[in-house]
């Protein structure tokens, strides 16, 4: 089936957790249950957004909360969603969103093998920060990338 273009954002809350597990579900190998989800979907902790097209939720992005900052923690569209932007665009709408309420500055992790996320990151204006040698289960090594934050090395801060 092909999700029609375009989508819906809306901010999730703690009702969307059974939503945000069958996403896990369908996106992830290693889906994230329960406790591991409802934590970021506290309002103080964390927060997420629904990618919604064609009438159901095909994605979400789904940050830790910071002073001033947030990470990203999990962005995900359905596989039969791919393709088409909505990571993109949810994530763009995400980070105004939390630059609009304070927090400018944006972390993740990636592996430093997905192309295609550091493509993504790159063109949302995200930069490396540093490398977590042996950060995954396989020990493949993660970027730190950032955005709003200063560069690596600058003496910023």
């Amino acid at each position: 089936m092909t999700v029609p273009v375009p989508a819906g954002f809306r901010r999730a809350g703690p009702h969307d957790l059974a939503l945000l597990e069958a996403l896990e579900v369908t996106c992830f190998e290693q889906p994230w249950h329960g406790r591991e989800l409802a934590v970021w979907l506290e309002p103080e902790r964390g927060a997420a957004w629904l990618v919604e097209s064609g009438g159901r939720a095909v994605g979400f992005a789904l940050f830790q909360l910071l002073p001033g900052a947030a990470e990203l923690l999990r962005v995900a569209v359905t596989p039969d969603a791919r393709r088409r932007g909505l990571a993109r665009a949810a994530l763009a709408e995400a980070l105004r969103s939390l630059a609009g309420d304070g927090r400018p500055t944006c972390y993740l992790e990636v592996r430093s093998g997905n192309r295609p996320a550091l493509a993504l990151y790159e063109a949302l204006g995200f930069r490396t920060l540093g490398l977590r040698r042996a950060y995954y289960e396989n020990g493949e090594d993660a970027l730190v990338l950032g955005r709003g934050a200063p560069e690596a090395g600058s003496g910023g801060g």
